[in-house]
C-alpha cells in the first residue's frame, strides 16, 4: 500500500469528497497535519503548503501544515 504524504491527502479527498456530496456543496476544504519532528522543526513559512485539487463533484482545497 502507499504510504507518505500523497497516500494521506487521497484517503482524504476520497473522505471529505464523500462529506461534501453528502451536504451538497461543490467545494470542500482538507487539512493535513505532518508531526513528524524534523517537519515541527521549520518554521510556518517552511511548513504550510495550499493547492487545490479537482475530483468528482467540486474542488477541494488541500491545506498541509
Amino acid at each position: 500500500p502507499a504510504s507518505g504524504r500523497e497516500a494521506t491527502i487521497e484517503e482524504g479527498l476520497v473522505q471529505i469528497s464523500r462529506y461534501r456530496d453528502t451536504m451538497g456543496a461543490t467545494e470542500a476544504w482538507l487539512v493535513v497535519f505532518d508531526r513528524r519532528a524534523e517537519t515541527r522543526a521549520k518554521s510556518w513559512e517552511e511548513r504550510l503548503t495550499w493547492e487545490t485539487r479537482a475530483t468528482p463533484g467540486g474542488i477541494v482545497t488541500v491545506i498541509g501544515a
